[in-house]
């Protein structure tokens, strides 16, 4: 969403559908579809490629971002963007026009050219604006489209663009109208495949995330296994090795799992033995989730890659044994190189691979 602050009331809307582009930085391009209130599009691109979009189909929200060609779809509860008054009034900047030149046509539109300083900061700013009634009856509709799909602490954002006394800003630095054109847009532009996560199942999902990182086995059936016990250490620092067990999943064979804890925090470890198992950062890279640190060192002459989870506060961690992986994860930004180091014996290679 953080690119939807600059690009907040800057559309044309009549009583015909119409689609709007503007020009932002770094080569960011804003496009809205708008249908009516319950049926509108955003779409971001950057250099090209479609960053994220923002929708609302038949009252819905959602918001959709492609990673690694990966389309991944959430439903905006309104639990982060909290019903509004759609008559709030708006507060409008305070400014003093220095010069201005009329007489300008943006797109059939009418404009002027405006030098305007600013009283919060004192600050001088060319910018050209129109007060045409279609675009100054648009922003309303969109900013209010806009106001259903914010968090409630950032829906004063959406008067950015709304200079008052009836004017909106077309241009304004590298900000720029690019194109405008009415046309029915078919519903079915505005249609996602609701397989999204409603409120109820992303509650469920962060529960079982929640699961895993707080128990072995990700809160599932296991037995004994002293397997993997070999090879830890039992206490390092504030940690300790609570548990080691064979989780009793059939998807996933050869699973071993062990969990040590301080006082308020737990590390998982698993090994696995699936040869075709490529760790959990390459899994999540798969899946087009979004990390970030990703990093890669060579601990004991072994391959360790960690990385940092943003959307879960999380930090998860691959080491790659002769036909096997383990995976360490844990809440929070952690280094684990550091805990690897003293947890695992990792110099038992030959031992290590005989035992699986």
């Amino acid at each position: 969403m953080k690119f939807f602050i600059l690009f907040i009331a800057l559309f044309v809307s009549l009583k015909a559908d119409f689609t709007i582009s503007y020009q932002l930085d770094n080569g960011i391009i804003q496009e809205a579809d708008y249908k009516n209130s319950n049926n509108v599009l955003f779409i971001i691109t950057q250099n090209g490629k479609e960053i994220e979009k923002l929708i609302i189909y038949n009252g819905k929200k959602y918001l959709t971002f492609k990673e690694n060609g990966i389309e991944q779809i959430f439903e905006i509860s309104d639990k982060i963007s909290q019903p509004v008054d759609e008559n709030a009034k708006i507060k409008k900047p305070e400014y003093t026009i220095v010069k201005k030149d009329t007489n300008l046509t943006i797109a059939d539109f009418k404009a002027e050219r405006w030098y305007v300083k600013y009283k919060d900061s004192n600050k001088s700013v060319e910018l050209v604006v129109s007060n045409d009634p279609r675009i100054v009856k648009a922003i309303k509709s969109i900013t209010q489209a806009l106001r259903k799909l914010l968090p409630k602490d950032r829906q004063q954002d959406v008067s950015i663009f709304n200079i008052g006394n009836g004017y909106v800003i077309l241009e304004a630095g590298n900000l720029k109208f690019l194109t405008y054109k009415e046309d029915v847009l078919p519903e079915k532009l505005f249609a996602i495949d609701d397989d999204s996560l409603s409120p109820k199942e992303e509650e469920q999902l962060n529960e079982n995330i929640n699961k895993c990182f707080n128990s072995v086995c990700c809160g599932k059936k296991y037995s004994d296994s002293k397997e993997l016990k070999t090879f830890l250490n039992s206490n390092i620092d504030k940690w300790q090795l609570k548990k080691i067990v064979k989780c009793e999943d059939p998807k996933e064979k050869g699973l071993e799992s062990a969990i040590y804890s301080d006082a308020k925090h737990s590390i998982i470890i698993e090994k696995t033995s699936n040869t075709e198992e490529y760790g959990k950062i390459a899994t999540f890279e798969s899946q087009g989730i979004k990390m970030d640190n990703i990093h890669t060192q060579i601990i004991e002459g072994f391959k360790f890659t960690s990385a940092y989870i943003p959307d879960i506060n999380a930090s998860v961690a691959d080491i790659n044994l002769p036909a096997s992986i383990i995976s360490i994860y844990c809440k929070g930004k952690k280094d684990l190189s550091s805990f690897v180091k003293k947890a695992i014996k990792l110099k038992l290679k030959q031992s290590y691979s005989s035992s699986i």
